[in-house]
């Protein structure tokens, strides 16, 4: 019944990582669908050429999933 929304974000290595963690966590607690437990988490997964890659777990019913990946995916742009 429920389903982790994965999203992966570019931050350029001059922005603020602790802002766009905290960003990010906003945009999947904020959303309704997302469910508390197991909560949404945030952190530096990647090292790129260009970037820093961080990703963003947040679980959902699976029924939802389409919906609140686009809709966290536009709002932590």
């Amino acid at each position: 019944g429920m389903r982790r929304v994965e999203l992966k974000f570019g931050v350029g290595y001059g922005e603020s990582l602790p802002r766009a963690r905290e960003v990010l966590l906003a945009a999947a607690r904020d959303h309704a669908h997302v469910l508390d437990d197991p909560a949404p988490w945030a952190g530096v997964t990647a090292l790129l050429d260009s970037s820093v890659e961080i990703s963003l777990h947040a679980w959902v019913k699976s029924e939802d999933w389409w919906q609140a990946r686009a809709d966290i995916l536009q709002a932590g742009k």
